[in-house]
């Protein structure tokens, strides 16, 4: 009887430990998609003549920092680092299209 016991005990913590995992992403989706939002914004907005931004902006559940260079008159480089309020990290690199608003050559850096 303690076996199983101990055995119920260790799955219970096992997902407690998978539960808080998925909450930390679910965050940094989040935190991630209001940055991503931001960031299009912004650099659909920006001057021809500037090459380059970078800027942190706080959001409720964290903050990002983005790192844009133009690559092509309407083509920026973007390098977004979130890091939610309880210290979650989640970082990408893609290309961003100011003309079509679109967004390619998504990668998640770990």
């Amino acid at each position: 009887m303690s076996a199983l016991f101990l055995h119920a005990v260790a799955l219970y913590h096992t997902e407690i430990q998978f539960f808080e995992e998925e909450k930390k992403w679910y965050e940094a989706d989040y935190l991630m998609k209001q940055a991503l939002t931001y960031v299009k914004q912004t650099l659909a907005s920006t001057p021809e003549n500037v090459s380059s931004l970078t800027q942190t902006v706080s959001f409720v559940h964290g903050q990002a920092t983005y790192r844009a260079t133009r690559i092509e008159p309407d083509v920026w480089s973007v390098t977004v680092s979130c890091i939610t309020n309880a210290q979650f990290r989640y970082d990408v690199q893609f290309q961003f299209d100011a003309s079509t608003n679109n967004i390619s050559v998504w990668r998640e850096v770990y």
